[in-house]
């Protein structure tokens, strides 16, 4: 599916070389980033529809993680991710499936 929206390179990765999307040519830029943040693109990168949760693999096990330097992330404002007894809320759980879903349907 990326491949009909994005242009797609071979890059220098840890085991070798990894496919990716070239997103822009210039550092620090996104050219499907608009003027308002917003994503412009058909097809959206798992990073950019989960951000800003993602999970850390370790064998068979998974961990959701939070990028808590987001700005999509506030103490303040926004929806609550946990109850008052500490729990997932729905917000939060539908994350969690779709990070696991990202896994078992790659």
């Amino acid at each position: 599916m990326a491949a009909l929206d994005l242009p797609l390179a071979f890059a220098p990765a840890q085991n070798g070389i990894s496919l990716t999307a070239v997103l822009s040519l210039e550092k620090e830029t996104n050219a499907h980033i608009g003027p308002q943040g917003d994503w412009m693109g058909g097809y959206k990168p798992l990073m950019v529809r989960f951000h800003p949760f993602f999970l850390a693999l370790s064998g068979s096990k998974a961990q959701v993680l939070i990028d808590e330097d987001s700005d999509w992330i506030s103490p303040q404002r926004g929806n609550p991710l946990f109850d008052k007894e500490g729990n997932p809320t729905e917000l939060l759980n539908k994350y969690i499936q779709g990070l696991k879903q990202s896994v078992a349907n790659p």
